[in-house]
């Protein structure tokens, strides 16, 4: 959930006081969208706010309440105002030191940036977290179902997988992002295909267990997820303005190689965008990463012509990716890895792995 692009409200609708400052016009829409978008209602909204922070007496452009409590303060500056990082700061102090609030936002109308206190520090997150627009049963039956297919992968946060259950983790996190499409929409739709497509590959190819027509037939597959993997890539640089041609399968090395090399000189355009960032949002540069980390590891793999251990970097990578639509969705986080009951967190979710691993081999047995 993000705003809706910059929109000038008509003076005759302006809501509470109206003033003339160069910042109304951005206020104005501030505060439609808060109605129209995040669905707040209107008497949890406040403007001109007084705050004193030591001797000085000052006022937040708009704070939201929650149970009457401050939750949000949004500062916010005229259009042409580039540089909100002084913005940030004074919605971080009215936040903190004035009003207790968990959330500062700055914008000027273009840029939405959003800060959470977590933990004791103000962290940059993608947005502000979903309000509750539906009956608590609702939300809990929503939570359920976005949590489902990830109960097993928690088992693996902060930790290596063993190459020996690469396979059925790859496919898991396959199955998981197909589902879930549409609660990861705001994701740039190419490199959310890019990534699925390698998700594919590395999931299908069971290196070691198939043979003969079988193993001819996964080939032919992997080839043509990577020719969609570089179509999704093509159509994802060409937004961002990188130059990035198709290549042809001719060996590197004079002799015939693995179809995921293939996938190198992708791979390292990828790596290249990400260090770049040239705009993405973050939750499009945290999917970047994890396809990034990917990419590596399906050259890795194809050269090693076998699974290998997933490194805990890939597997934090996808978390980074999901965290922040945990916030947004349910105002929850992912433990840290030093917090006192991640023993009890892996324990919570050992079941959850054992049982995928127990449905895989019936599978296989059948």
């Amino acid at each position: 959930m993000t705003p809706k692009p910059f929109y000038e409200i008509d003076p005759k609708a302006y809501l509470f006081e109206k003033n003339n400052r160069p910042e109304e016009k951005v206020r104005q829409w501030v505060l439609f969208e808060l109605l129209s978008t995040y669905g707040i209602n209107i008497n949890d909204i406040r403007v001109e706010v007084p705050i004193k922070i030591g001797s000085t007496k000052i006022r937040a452009d708009v704070v939201v309440l929650n149970n009457h409590v401050p939750m949000i303060v949004i500062e916010c500056k005229e259009e042409n105002e580039t540089d909100l990082s002084e913005a940030m700061k004074q919605a971080v102090s009215y936040a903190e030191s004035g009003l207790g609030a968990i959330f500062a936002v700055a914008t000027n109308g273009h840029e939405w940036i959003v800060k959470r206190k977590q933990y004791g520090e103000w962290v940059s997150v993608m947005d502000l977290s979903r309000p509750t627009q539906n009956s608590p049963t609702n939300d809990l039956i929503y939570l359920f179902w976005f949590l489902d297919g990830l109960r097993p992968l928690f088992f693996w946060i902060y930790r290596q997988v063993p190459a020996n259950n690469a396979q059925l983790f790859f496919s898991r996190l396959q199955k998981y992002l197909d589902l879930k499409y549409d609660d990861f929409s705001d994701v740039d739709p190419n490199l959310y295909k890019l990534t699925n497509s390698f998700l594919k590959i590395i999931a299908w190819r069971d290196y070691e267990k198939v043979t003969g027509d079988d193993h001819d037939k996964i080939i032919e597959y992997i080839k043509e997820e990577i020719g969609n993997a570089r179509k999704f890539a093509k159509n994802f640089f060409q937004k961002y303005n990188v130059e990035y041609e198709i290549r042809d399968d001719k060996p590197l090395f004079g002799h015939i190689e693995p179809p995921e090399r293939a996938v190198f000189y992708l791979g390292t355009k990828l790596s290249e965008l990400a260090k770049q960032n040239r705009g993405l949002r973050n939750n499009s540069m945290q999917l970047l990463r994890f396809t990034t980390s990917l990419s590596k590891y399906l050259v890795s793999a194809g050269e090693a012509g076998k699974y290998l251990d997933v490194s805990e970097g890939l597997v934090n990578d996808f978390f980074n990716f999901v965290d922040p639509y945990l916030l947004q969705k349910f105002n929850v986080v992912i433990p840290d890895r030093l917090d006192e009951f991640m023993s009890d967190f892996y324990e919570n979710f050992e079941s959850d792995w054992q049982s995928i691993v127990k449905n895989d081999l019936n599978t296989k047995e059948i």
